[in-house]
């Protein structure tokens, strides 16, 4: 048997094996379906909004207000305090 023989019925093979693998898919059960259902619907979802701020809320924003300005360092020095601050925070609770 030739390479290219050898090659041919290799790619069959696989062929075949991935029809059966892709009729042999299980089929949902009662618990799965149940399980999906129990999700929550889009509508009952919490909406975090990512993107500019409004005009109104504009001036309220951390870029506005600078407060790294106020405490007389840079702002990626106030944003890494920052951070640190909630990562000590989160492992004293």
């Amino acid at each position: 048997m030739s390479k290219v023989d050898q090659i041919k019925a290799l790619r069959i093979k696989r062929a075949e094996e991935a029809e059966r693998k892709a009729s042999a898919k299980p089929k949902k059960t009662a618990k799965a379906k149940a399980a999906k259902k129990s999700e929550p619907a889009k509508s009952e979802m919490i909406v975090v909004r990512r993107g500019r701020p409004r005009v109104e809320e504009r001036d309220k924003t951390l870029a506005a207000t600078k407060p790294w300005r106020k405490m007389n360092m840079s702002r990626a020095t106030w944003y890494r305090r920052q951070s640190e601050q909630k990562a000590a925070e989160q492992a004293g609770k």
